[in-house]
C-alpha cells in the first residue's frame, strides 16, 4: 500500500537525510518515532508528497507519487490522502461545514453535504456544523481537522504530532478517534510523534535513528 525505497532528502545547506525502506499494508496503523532531528516530519512529508525526495521512490496504491508533477500530485493527494497537521488551520471566515465543502471541492470532487454531516456525527461534532473555527475548543479543532482529513474517504491518513498540544484526556480521545476513524474507512493510518503516551497504543512502529 505504502512502499519506499532508498529514500533521501536534503534541505539547503544541510546534510543528506537517509530513511529506512518502509512497507505498510492497507488498513495498518503505524507510529513513526524518533528524537528531535531524526527527520520524522520530513519522512511524513515525503510519504504524503508534500516534499519531493532527492533520490529514491515513494509508492502509494502502486502509484509512484515521487515522479508526479505538481498538479497531478495535488489531484492524487486530494482523492487518496488525508493529512492531520500538528496545528489545525482553517479559513476563519468559513463555517465548519464550509471548510469541509472546500476540502471536497479542491480536488474536483462533488460537494456532498450528507457526507459532511455523517463524518461530523461520527466524530461527535454534529452540533458544530455551522460553527466558525474561533468558536471551537482545541480538542474540537483537532477533531474537525480529522474530519477534513477523511472527508474524501482517503486510502491513507497521515497525522503529524496530532496530540502534542493536547492534555491527557484529549490525547486519549483524539488517538482513539484516529484509530477508529481509520478502521471505519479501511484507511491506513501513519502517525508521526514524539508523544510517549501513544507508544502503548500502537503495535507497529518505525523508529528513526539520529542522522
Amino acid at each position: 500500500m505504502i512502499r519506499t525505497s532508498s529514500l533521501t532528502y536534503q534541505y539547503n545547506g544541510g546534510s543528506a537525510m537517509r530513511f529506512p525502506d518502509v512497507s505498510i499494508e492497507q488498513g495498518a496503523h503505524y507510529l513513526i518515532l524518533g528524537t528531535s532531528g531524526t527527520g520524522k516530519t520530513t519522512l511524513l512529508h515525503l510519504l504524503s508528497g508534500l516534499l519531493a525526495p532527492r533520490a529514491g521512490a515513494v509508492h502509494i496504491k502502486d502509484t509512484e507519487i515521487s515522479k508526479m508533477g505538481e498538479a497531478q500530485l495535488d489531484a492524487f493527494r486530494g482523492k487518496h490522502i488525508g493529512i492531520v497537521f500538528q496545528v489545525p488551520h482553517f479559513i476563519a471566515a468559513l463555517t465548519v461545514s464550509e471548510n469541509l465543502q472546500l476540502a471536497q471541492k479542491l480536488p474536483g470532487n462533488t460537494i456532498d453535504v450528507k457526507r459532511i454531516e455523517s463524518v461530523l456525527t461520527q466524530l461527535n461534532l454534529s452540533s458544530k456544523l455551522n460553527a466558525y473555527p474561533s468558536q471551537l475548543s482545541q480538542g474540537e479543532k483537532q477533531r474537525v481537522s480529522i474530519a477534513r482529513a477523511i472527508i474524501n474517504s482517503p486510502a491513507v491518513i497521515f497525522a503529524d504530532e496530532p496530540t502534542s498540544a493536547l492534555d491527557d484526556k484529549n490525547c486519549t480521545e483524539v488517538t482513539a478517534l484516529l484509530k477508529q476513524t481509520a478502521a471505519d474507512n479501511n484507511a491506513t493510518l501513519v502517525i508521526v510523534t514524539h508523544d510517549n503516551r501513544l507508544k502503548s497504543e500502537f503495535e507497529n512502529k518505525i523508529i528513526l535513528e539520529e542522522i
